[in-house]
């Protein structure tokens, strides 16, 4: 049986991995110096402006968080976490849950 060849992840990928590792974890300096990482590899990810939302977010600033998942929706209209992240947070306070936050990765 032929091993399926697994490609290396790119420096972004392993950025926003540990980003949202991070984030996860509530480490938010580490999460900051990740993010701060994978901006400089490509700003205009939508997958990075949805992790500055969350970043936002769990430090409490739910209009810059909304402001960055707006960024990843229009960079991306298909990128669905920005779109769910952004439905969660216009609904703050009444229909806010920061326990169902979507980290926009492929994998857990």
């Amino acid at each position: 049986m032929m091993k399926k060849h697994i490609p290396p992840a790119t420096p972004l990928q392993q950025h926003l991995d540990r980003t949202a590792q991070a984030l996860r974890e509530r480490d938010l300096d580490q999460a900051l110096y990740h993010l701060q990482q994978a901006m400089v590899e490509d700003i205009h990810s939508p997958q990075v402006q949805n992790l500055i939302g969350i970043l936002a977010e769990l430090d409490n600033d739910i209009l810059l968080a909304e402001k960055h998942y707006r960024a990843a929706y229009a960079l991306d209209p298909t990128f669905r976490a920005a779109g769910f992240n952004l439905d969660r947070v216009e609904g703050y306070p009444i229909h806010y849950d920061r326990e169902k936050i979507d980290y926009g990765l492929d994998h857990p």
